[in-house]
């Protein structure tokens, strides 16, 4: 409280309380936040990217913001006012989707495993011996605080993917040089090696070559297995293969499918396909 003394009159000038942090989570640090600023709810929630009762609510407790619009709170408040320092694996995965502003079958996408596997780390469920998935925690988490780049090995890869990515790698190749020992694009190429586009039968012979195995399947037992092995070493479409073994892409598909057994004849060629494609796989190293 401060005073003013003009002749001979003593005012009374009342000064405005400091703002202070009442109770703990998001709703006692969201007001602070906002009255720290001296904004209305109406300006905070502009800030955030939500209508302005959604604030209100999430400052009086009434409800929980969606997985969404965690990312723009932070942004609002500057810090995560849940955990801003996760250790163990269930914070680091509730820390990863309020960042990410994902629910967890959005982050198990983004690590490569499925939603069952997040929800048992969450319940700290033990992980498989040599599992090592989990690791990639730490590597999103670290970029999610820092705005570090996920590296490389971080990100989720499987089958044709991983098999590209580490060949790569280990032939010391950019991105752009694999492509154009592939004969593509490097656009293309990226496509494949991120997984998400799968590379079409004409490009199948010239992938293995440059893999030196198929990373599929290498040892064909089933007539659908002998039908994908056929077709990537030898680069045949379905309607392709059709014609070889005398029908159609409508009999392939339903032998590889199950719904026909194969006659001796079809077997016998899937049989030699297989055989002679296999130096297609030769290791390209030498």
């Amino acid at each position: 409280m401060a005073f003013l003394t003009v002749q001979g009159l003593r005012l009374k000038a009342s000064r405005k309380p400091a703002v202070r942090l009442i109770g703990t989570g998001l709703a006692g640090h969201l007001r602070y936040r906002r009255e720290t600023l001296g904004l209305t709810r109406k300006e905070a929630a502009r800030q955030i990217g939500v209508l302005g009762a959604a604030v209100g609510q999430w400052e009086t407790g009434e409800h929980h913001p969606e997985a969404e619009y965690w990312p723009g709170i932070i942004r609002f408040i500057g810090y995560d006012p849940i955990c801003s320092d996760p250790q163990t694996a269930p914070e680091k995965i509730a820390f990863l989707c309020r960042h990410k502003g994902v629910p967890r079958s959005g982050l198990a996408t983004l690590l490569g495993i499925d939603k069952a596997t997040v929800l048992s780390w969450e319940q700290g469920c033990p992980q498989r011996a040599g599992w090592t998935k989990v690791d990639r925690l730490d590597y999103f988490v670290r970029s999610a605080r820092t705005g570090e780049r996920v590296p490389e090995e971080a990100t989720p890869r499987q089958g044709l993917a991983e098999a590209l990515f580490r060949t790569r790698k280990e032939r010391a190749l950019t991105q752009k040089a694999t492509a154009e020992l592939l004969g593509v694009d490097p656009a293309t190429y990226k496509l494949w090696e991120s997984g998400r586009r799968n590379p079409y039968p004409r490009s199948w012979p010239s992938i293995l070559k440059f893999l030196g195995r198929d990373p599929i399947c290498e040892r064909p037992g089933t007539v659908a297995e002998k039908i994908g092995v056929a077709r990537r070493r030898h680069g045949l479409s379905y309607q392709a293969l059709g014609k070889l073994i005398g029908g159609s892409e409508h009999v392939v598909l339903r032998l590889e499918s199950g719904r026909t057994a194969p006659k001796e004849g079809i077997l016998a060629i899937l049989e030699a396909l297989v055989r002679t494609g296999s130096a297609i796989c030769g290791n390209s190293n030498n």
